[in-house]
């Protein structure tokens, strides 16, 4: 997958349905390119690469904690409801 070159112009994938986006959020794992949504007022939106994921991902993927890593190497950690 492509690294997005300018995170500014980028644009978000679409949203998925509820069901889509659970099995969506369970099939996630380190190395997956992901669009985060940053909750404040999206300051750092853009695509980053999944490092780990929250050992509760199975059971609440919404609730899991997803540490990220941008291409310019800004780090983040966010709850799994926050990318897509």
């Amino acid at each position: 997958m492509g690294h997005k070159a300018n995170q500014a112009k980028a644009k978000p994938p679409k949203r998925r349905d509820a069901v889509g986006r659970y099995l969506w959020l369970r099939r996630l794992k380190p190395g997956d390119e992901v669009w985060w949504d940053d909750p404040d007022r999206g300051l750092s939106s853009g695509y980053y690469t999944i490092v780990t994921i929250g050992s509760d991902a199975a059971e609440f993927p919404g609730d899991s904690i997803v540490s990220l890593k941008s291409a310019a190497g800004s780090e983040a950690e966010v709850f799994a409801s926050e990318i897509r």
